[in-house]
């Protein structure tokens, strides 16, 4: 019966995640020891450790795991697909219309450079949850349809966040990005029910 090792620990007492090799894990060391201080230490969109402060057991801030909300879904298997759609997600900061009130926001997502800024937890999860559900529907291994697939659920989380500023801003550029997104996902959406013509009234 195998042991239950402890986790391993940087020098600032942050646990190593198990998906860490040996020369990320002396990364984010190296980065704690400059910043004097445990970080969150996850891969940030810009390639650098994430510099968040985490007291979470995990090692992970809110944004990368500490939190109910976050976290890499199980047994992800669109991962390459996943990491190009989601760059086009709202990152966290000030120019979020809720920022004020959002309970991810802080003075440390402020502090950090733009580049290194996490994604919006809400809009993620709503990414994460419809592209798991989308793909479970797909035929196996075809992927110009997971693609598009993608392509669907970036845009479902565009058109929320566009109808969402339509209640609290008039303006024509507004309404006209919304009307244009709406379009292009029925488009996409036609495309799609070719593969999928039995299961496509579930997606409308």
């Amino acid at each position: 019966m195998p042991r239950n090792h402890p986790p391993r620990l940087t020098r600032c007492g942050t646990p190593i995640s198990a998906s860490w090799d040996d020369a990320w894990a002396a990364n984010v060391e190296a980065t704690e020891l400059r910043l004097s201080r445990r970080i969150c230490g996850a891969r940030t969109i810009d390639g650098e450790p994430c510099t968040l402060f985490s007291d979470h057991p995990s090692g992970r801030c809110r944004y990368h795991g500490g939190h109910s909300l976050t976290g890499a879904p199980a047994a992800n298997r669109n991962a390459y697909l996943h990491g190009l759609f989601v760059r086009r997600l709202r990152d966290c900061g000030p120019h979020c219309p809720r920022f004020d009130r959002c309970p991810f926001a802080g003075d440390d997502v402020v502090d950090i450079p733009a580049s290194q800024r996490p994604f919006c937890p809400y809009e993620l999860t709503e990414y994460e949850l419809s592209i798991e559900d989308l793909c479970g529907q797909l035929p196996p291994n075809d992927d110009t349809a997971r693609q598009q697939a993608h392509h669907i659920v970036l845009l479902q989380v565009l058109l929320g966040r566009a109808a969402q500023a339509l209640l609290t801003d008039d303006r024509p550029k507004t309404l006209n990005a919304f009307l244009r997104l709406s379009g292009e996902y029925r488009r996409a959406l036609d495309l799609l029910c070719g593969v999928i013509p039995a299961n496509c009234s579930s997606l409308s």
